[in-house]
């Protein structure tokens, strides 16, 4: 029992202890008095055990009151500094308790948040967005987030994403936080899925724009297969149809690459007299131009090979398969033909064009000896009459000598006019073979004036220069072409006037000296003829050369077509001006000839001497005057009337041994044997017979 009571006390005293350590000491030094010094011993080493205890138990809450501080450190860490915001929030939707980032976001001190409903920072189209999740969540459905904008302290704006936990309740109390708020600002992402969202808009917009306009392309891109598969057609039916017209044509057209012929036509293998076409085909044409002409062929063909080509055309001859000579006018246009350059070659045939004009021509000159007739036949009645006047004079003073030899001397001149005039009408009138020769076209155009205006009623006012340059020409067709202008003057003033005739020389340089002469540079005569008519109507002006083309009632428009073609042939040009109401003036351009002067001309001298000659000739009168001036020279001469009658007269002489020297011979013997035929059979009688050609 004393056992049990001494624990008890201990334990009392313990307790006592205890209450002593909290501040509570009413009886502790009482109770200390009643114990025993085995007691107070032992209680004094509980109690030194109690403060090692209590010792040890400080040192654990030192150890705890650390840890605390780290993880109220930790917690801030996580808490306050972390990137999103939380907001607790109690039953009423006011702010409880916010860390500084929502503090941040929300734009407000962070104590200046709490109690602050947060409401007042969801902007307002979003309210209803929020109190409807807000109730969802509170009825258990719906998900925890929620996307919408905020409104700061400042009024700016940004978007948020909202994640709402609804916190578990600790007892009945109304200011119990039912909410746990999560703050994420999405404000960038939300840019950027507007970028983005605006992005893929624009891009659908694009893939619909280029939609469209890949149709409308694809549509443009059938539309022109479509039409190129048409045109490929057309093409290929045109090809067809070309080919076919190239081959009917009538010129010539040859396609030819740098070595061979690729093409001919019909008319080609025509010209060449080849059986088809195709025998041309890998031959030269070069073959078939003569000699003379290859190098200019062969220049103007690489000139167009490589194009180069001029506008001139080129005049040559071609020599067909059997050795018949063409003239043909050659155009040259540069083509490609397999990927390589090419020339095609069309061929004029010249020589039905040449026979077209020569009848031209001759028309022409028909036309022209018809309008010169009256003229011609007035200047011959009055150089006759002058004849048979003197004649009839000369016959009435027989017994004057003086007198006699004085009309004689006018029927010489007479007659040296008549001379003039019928040798003019010869040269005009003659074939149509041009004889070009070396002549002074001073003189060539005084008499062609001078003939064209035999009996009119103009006057020719001349103004030619002495040293006008000499020209290679016809003289005919010169003084065809004068004649026809002149005509046309005379015609143009029915009652008369004057005719200006200017020569002078010229250098074209550059297409000529006023820009529209197509002639080559080089030096020229220029011969001007003006008349004083009406002129001609500008809108007529370009026509005048045209064949058949004319102006007048009964013209046939043949005149100045011939000399066009005349002038052109000589290498020269021919055009003409009409200023309104002033007449009009023909300007010819002839190239000069590079002699600088003209042939030595023998002089006629009267040669005496012996020999026999045989004159042949269809007018009698004619063989009495020839045979007497060869009597009175010292020859003998016989007579014959035609070419029978001088072949058996040249026979007979040779079989007698007595052959004649020479024999006079006139070409034309109307209704006879005529002088050609004559010759080629004296020449089988006599291979050296001696002809003297008089016509």
């Amino acid at each position: 029992m004393e056992r049990e009571r001494r624990l008890r006390n201990l334990r009392e005293l313990r307790m006592s202890a205890k209450e002593a350590l909290r501040g509570n000491l009413p009886d502790i030094s009482e109770r200390l008095d009643q114990l025993s010094p085995r007691e107070a011993q032992r209680l004094l080493h509980e109690m030194r055990v109690y403060q090692v205890e209590l010792e040890i138990q400080n040192e654990d809450l030192r150890s705890a009151q650390l840890e605390l501080e780290d993880s109220r450190a930790q917690y801030f860490e996580l808490y306050d500094l972390a990137p999103i915001g939380y907001v607790t929030l109690d039953r009423r939707g006011m702010i409880e308790k916010a860390n500084l980032t929502a503090a941040q976001l929300l734009g407000l001190q962070r104590h200046r948040l709490i109690q602050k409903p947060l409401t007042r920072f969801i902007a307002r189209e979003d309210q209803d967005r929020y109190y409807l999740h807000r109730k969802a969540l509170l009825e258990g459905r719906g998900e925890k987030a929620c996307e919408l904008k905020m409104t700061r302290e400042d009024d700016s704006q940004f978007w948020a994403r909202l994640r709402l936990d609804v916190a578990a309740a600790q007892d009945d109390r109304e200011d119990t936080p039912p909410f746990r708020v999560v703050i994420t600002d999405i404000t960038e992402r939300k840019e950027a899925e507007e970028m983005l969202n605006k992005a893929q808009l624009e891009l659908e917009q694009q893939v619909r724009d280029r939609t469209r306009e890949l149709a409308k392309a694809n549509e443009a891109l059938q539309v022109q297969i479509n039409e190129r598969n048409w045109a490929a057609l057309s093409l290929k039916k045109s090809n067809e149809h070309y080919q076919e017209m190239i081959k009917a044509l009538p010129m010539s057209i040859i396609g030819h690459t740098g070595e061979e012929i690729v093409f001919a036509n019909d008319a080609a293998a025509h010209m060449m007299e080849i059986a088809t076409p195709e025998d041309l085909i890998g031959r030269n044409l070069v073959e078939f131009v003569t000699s003379e002409e290859r190098e200019t062929f062969t220049q103007k063909f690489r000139e167009a090979l490589h194009e180069r080509q001029g506008k001139e055309p080129l005049t040559t001859k071609l020599v067909s398969t059997t050795g018949t000579t063409v003239d043909v006018e050659l155009s040259f246009t540069a083509l490609t033909h397999q990927q390589q350059p090419a020339v095609q070659v069309t061929a004029y045939n010249l020589t039905r064009r040449k026979r077209i004009e020569d009848e031209l021509i001759k028309m022409d000159k028909l036309e022209s000896i018809s309008i010169l007739a009256g003229g011609i036949a007035h200047d011959f009645n009055n150089y006759l009459a002058t004849v048979l006047g003197n004649i009839t004079l000369a016959m009435m003073n027989d017994d004057d000598p003086i007198v006699v030899n004085r009309h004689l001397e006018n029927i010489e001149l007479a007659t040296h006019r008549v001379k003039f005039l019928t040798n003019q009408l010869f040269t005009f009138a003659k074939g149509r073979v041009p004889l070009k020769k070396t002549v002074s076209l001073h003189d060539l155009i005084s008499d062609s004036i001078q003939f064209a205006v035999a009996g009119s009623n103009v006057q020719c006012r001349l103004s030619l220069p002495e040293d006008l340059y000499l020209a290679e020409v016809d003289e005919g067709q010169i003084t065809q072409v004068v004649c026809n202008i002149i005509i046309n003057a005379t015609q143009a003033m029915p009652t008369g006037g004057t005719i200006e005739v200017q020569g002078e020389n010229v250098t074209l340089q550059g297409e000529g000296e006023d820009g529209h002469i197509p002639l080559p540079d080089g030096n020229y005569s220029r011969v001007s003829i003006t008349d004083e008519g009406l002129g001609i109507p500008e809108n007529l002006l370009r026509r005048i050369f045209d064949p058949f083309f004319s102006t007048k009632e009964q013209g046939k428009g043949l005149g100045l077509a011939t000399s066009y073609s005349i002038i052109r042939s000589h290498g020269g040009y021919i055009h003409a001006e009409s200023p309104k109401g002033q007449g009009a003036t023909f300007s010819i351009y002839l190239p000069a000839s590079t002699e600088t002067s003209l042939p030595d001309t023998e002089d006629h001298e009267t040669i005496d001497g012996t020999g026999r000659v045989l004159i042949v000739d269809d007018e009698a009168s004619l063989r009495d005057v020839m045979a007497g001036m060869l009597c009175s020279l010292g020859y003998q001469a016989n007579k014959a009337k035609d070419g029978e009658e001088a072949v058996a007269a040249y026979t007979d002489a040779e079989e007698a041994g007595r052959p004649f020297d020479l024999v006079v011979m006139d070409l034309t013997i109307p209704g006879g044997m005529g002088g050609r035929e004559a010759v080629q059979i004296l020449r089988e009688i006599d291979p050296a017979v001696k002809v003297i050609a008089s016509s």
